[in-house]
Formats: C-alpha cells, sequence, structure tokens
C-alpha cells in the first residue's frame, strides 16, 4: 500500500484504526492464528497484517472507493495531509506515466 506515500507506522494505525471501525474485519484477522502462521512460514503479525490488508482493500471495493485512499482515512489524521499525499501521488504517476520506455 504505497509505502513510499506512508510510513510504517501509518499504515500500522491505519489498520488498527480501520479495525475498531470494522468488526466483521477484526474477527476475520483474529481468525489467523498462530498454527496457520506456522504453517504459511511466517509471522503471525504478518499474517494478520496481510489479512487486515484484504480486507481494508475488499471493503474499499465495496464501497467503490480506492483501497489506498481509503486507507488514507484511517492512516493520516488530516484533510491537510491527506490531500499532500494524494498530490504527490498524483505527480508521480504523472511522472511515470510521462517517461519513455
Amino acid at each position: 500500500m504505497s509505502s513510499e506515500l506512508l510510513s510504517q507506522e501509518q499504515i500500522d494505525a491505519g489498520y488498527q484504526r480501520f479495525l475498531k471501525e470494522d468488526p466483521q474485519a477484526r474477527a476475520l484477522v483474529a481468525e489467523q492464528t498462530q498454527q496457520m502462521a506456522d504453517i504459511l512460514g511466517v509471522e503471525l503479525t504478518v499474517l494478520r497484517r496481510d489479512e487486515t490488508a484484504k480486507a481494508l482493500r475488499e471493503r474499499a471495493t465495496a464501497l467503490g472507493v480506492d483501497s489506498f485512499e481509503y486507507l488514507l482515512q484511517f492512516a493520516v489524521e488530516t484533510d491537510e495531509m491527506r490531500q499532500k499525499i494524494l498530490q504527490a501521488r498524483s505527480e508521480s504517476v504523472d511522472r511515470v506515466l510521462g517517461q519513455k520506455w
């Protein structure tokens, strides 16, 4: 989820706020057990973070919104900062699309 625009701390805080507001997603994440993590060969925190990201993307899709913009609602405190991040994202996309391959 666009780690160059958000710190891992912001993303983690956003995920936690999302889970507080979405009991269904919170239940799905809580279902991820140490046994499942062991079978997959990952840390339980990584498994649960991935499940949270998946739930957030699915919720955003159901709402018909971009998943990064939806994450921003939870990860960034102010509208001003959200707009700055979205502007930086737009400029980054414009730069990439403007490059010749």
